[in-house]
């Protein structure tokens, strides 16, 4: 069997397959809404602790406007909409409230005996961007490979299963990893931090041009190993930078 129950996943944790590291606290309302440019999307650092606010335009005068939190994520969607920035492009009340669990930090194992565990029930998601689709499909794809030939073998053993978590964490598990260092990286950082981090990268063309080069957000570490030549900063910075991101 192939749990692919989203971030609940019931019939993966009573299998005995742990839950993920984190589960961020996601809110979305779609509402009427001064759009600034309907080609770009909007990301907000800081606006709750734990990943980011977003703004996305769905035309000229509409928007999705949402957040992930370490908690209470509608209460901080609330204050976020009530915020000068957002509240003065509103142009009504919001609507269509969504809410859901974003899932980060696979656990050790996502197959046991009978079973494995895809997607957001298995944690294979993006830390730095909480997109799931690109990790969950590589995986999916792996989890029919080997229940397909575990089946015709009669073999549905955890030791027989275990190819699956191999495999998939071959393909994209180094690119989770890495994320989630990133990800504490952010979370370690004050406001201020992140400000001159990215005030710095803004301020450096060559930086900005290898993002525009080179930039994957799937696989994230070919970015990294892009930009490592322009950063340029001192060994105080980069250091403690490191030492937020290696916790």
């Amino acid at each position: 069997m192939i749990s692919a129950e989203g971030v609940s996943a019931l019939l993966a944790r009573r299998a005995g397959i742990a839950a993920p590291q984190i589960i961020l606290s996601g809110a979305q309302v779609e509402a009427a809404f001064s759009v600034e440019d309907r080609e770009k999307v909007e990301v907000h650092l800081g606006a709750a602790p734990g990943l980011f606010a977003w703004v996305i335009p769905l035309g000229e005068e509409r928007a999705r406007i949402g957040l992930c939190a370490v908690d209470q994520g509608c209460e901080r969607l609330r204050a976020f909409l009530k915020s000068d920035l957002i509240r003065q492009r509103l142009k009504g009340s919001p609507l269509a409230l969504n809410v859901g669990g974003l899932p980060f930090g696979p656990p050790a194992a996502t197959a046991v005996e009978g079973l494995l565990a895809v997607g957001d029930a298995a944690g294979q998601v993006k830390p730095t961007s909480g997109g799931g689709i690109y990790p969950g499909l590589v995986a999916a794809k792996i989890a029919g490979g080997v229940a397909a030939a575990a089946a015709l073998e009669g073999d549905a053993s955890a030791a027989r299963l275990s190819e699956y978590d191999r495999l998939w964490r071959q393909a994209v598990g180094s690119e989770l990893e890495i994320g989630m260092r990133l990800y504490r990286m952010m979370n370690k950082m004050s406001l201020a931090e992140k400000d001159e981090l990215i005030g710095y990268i803004a301020s450096r063309p060559g930086l900005i041009k290898s993002i525009e080069d080179y930039g994957d957000i799937d696989r994230p570490s070919k970015l990294m190993a892009r930009m490592l030549p322009h950063l340029g900063w001192d060994a105080i910075r980069l250091a403690k930078l490191l030492g937020y991101a290696l916790g």
